[in-house]
């Protein structure tokens, strides 16, 4: 994803504020049009995609289902796609704005080309791509590294058709387990938009990620 294009854009649309040196922040602009959409939110009988697209006064082509994003993550979605154009930008900045929230997600597991993100932002972000692999891992644990080290040898580089993305598990069990039937880490999960194609769980053969990812992107064309 160019982020530097989309951190300019946003800059521009006072969605993002300059915090020090290259470092960027949410603007106080854009937190208050988040709060302004959560209590238009809070007062709809029943949030559908027609009423995003209401709010916003956009088509959202790409937003399938509203029921199982989290209000606080469609508030802040209504707000950027009021004020960020084009559609593809509307999709990259809300896929990394968790980068400008405090504290960031933990990405101390993770290789560079997965981007860390929170667990509630899954049912916003998958819909909007049409393959994702969702990397769910901990602390202190080998398995876990070793399915790192596995990521690190089959992605030199973040891949232009794929969305890579990592959720700290601890901090999210009851929903990942709820929403995705994930109750252990390392669990990586294969999605074909907001479906989930396949999952591994535990540590793997590279050759079974590999495998993963064939069927994966196959089976989405």
């Amino acid at each position: 994803m160019q982020h530097n294009v989309v951190l300019k854009r946003a800059a521009k649309a006072d969605v993002l504020a300059r915090s020090t040196g290259d470092t960027f922040q949410l603007s106080n602009a854009f937190e208050n049009t988040i709060s302004e959409y959560e209590e238009k939110i809070r007062k709809l009988d029943e949030c559908s995609v027609d009423q995003v697209e209401n709010l916003t006064g956009r088509e959202l082509p790409f937003l399938t289902n509203v029921r199982d994003i989290d209000r606080g993550v469609l508030a802040e979605f209504c707000a950027i796609a009021e004020q960020i154009e084009p559609p593809s930008d509307v999709i990259r900045l809300t896929t990394i704005l968790d980068q400008f929230r405090q504290p960031p997600p933990p990405n101390d597991g993770l290789t560079p080309e997965f981007l860390p993100i929170r667990g509630n932002r899954l049912p916003l972000v998958l819909q909007c791509y049409e393959q994702t692999v969702v990397y769910i891992w901990r602390r202190d644990c080998k398995p876990c590294d070793s399915v790192a080290s596995t990521f690190d040898d089959i992605f030199s580089s973040s891949p232009d058709d794929i969305l890579l993305v990592g959720v700290y598990g601890p901090n999210w069990v009851e929903f990942l387990r709820d929403n995705y039937d994930v109750v252990g880490a390392p669990t990586t999960l294969f999605a074909a938009g907001n479906n989930i194609h396949s999952r591994l769980i535990g540590n793997q053969y590279k050759s079974s990620v590999e495998k993963e990812m064939e069927k994966l992107m196959s089976d989405s064309r």
